[in-house]
């Protein structure tokens, strides 16, 4: 088992949406992946109808576009690995994913396969968070670090913590840093 940051291109038709849209979610229903993708501005909603199998559905009171298709990858990655998170950007897609290295190699092999553009190993340790980790975070979130006008600093949640404020700053880099692996 390998874990590995994929990066994607999408197909034609994500792509054209991607234009107007931001994709918020996905749903796999037997052989069919719905992706959701909300509208930035209203008059905004993609000129496609359907594309090469593709059907396209505007909802105009949510602002949603919501883009069904047979062939995805989103339909590959679920039933070949594990998928620990999917980020879709408007010229590319991140997919974290736990898999088999036979599943992998071929993919890899496959010519002008599910549209990789660059594949990077990632150690399981830039993933999951330690307790020491999890148990700041907990504590910076209820102590309002994260809100706009703060209520408390490093120094008086390290002082409540028994720690030394350069400890949870060393934490604070690690838990943002293992949150931007998922999506960057």
């Amino acid at each position: 088992m390998r874990v590995l940051k994929l990066y994607l291109a999408p197909c034609p038709v994500a792509r054209e949406i991607l234009k107007h849209a931001d994709h918020i979610g996905f749903r796999v229903k037997g052989d069919t992946v719905s992706h959701v993708f909300r509208v930035r501005k209203r008059g905004g909603k993609p000129q496609i109808k359907q594309f090469n199998g593709s059907r396209i559905v505007f909802n105009s009171t949510s602002q949603c576009v919501i883009l069904e298709t047979r062939k995805c990858i989103v339909r590959e990655l679920l039933e070949n690995s594990y998928l620990a998170s999917f980020k879709v950007h408007e010229d590319y897609i991140v997919a974290v994913v736990a898999v088999s290295r036979g599943w992998f190699k071929r993919i890899e092999s496959e010519p002008g396969g599910p549209c990789l553009i660059r594949v990077e190993e990632v150690k399981v340790s830039d993933l999951i968070m330690s307790k020491s980790e999890v148990e700041a975070a907990l504590r910076l979130l209820q102590s309002g670090f994260f809100r706009y006008r703060r209520s408390s600093g490093l120094r008086e949640i390290a002082s409540r913590m028994g720690i030394p404020k350069s400890r949870l700053s060393y934490i604070v880099r690690r838990i943002a840093a293992k949150a931007l692996v998922r999506v960057v």
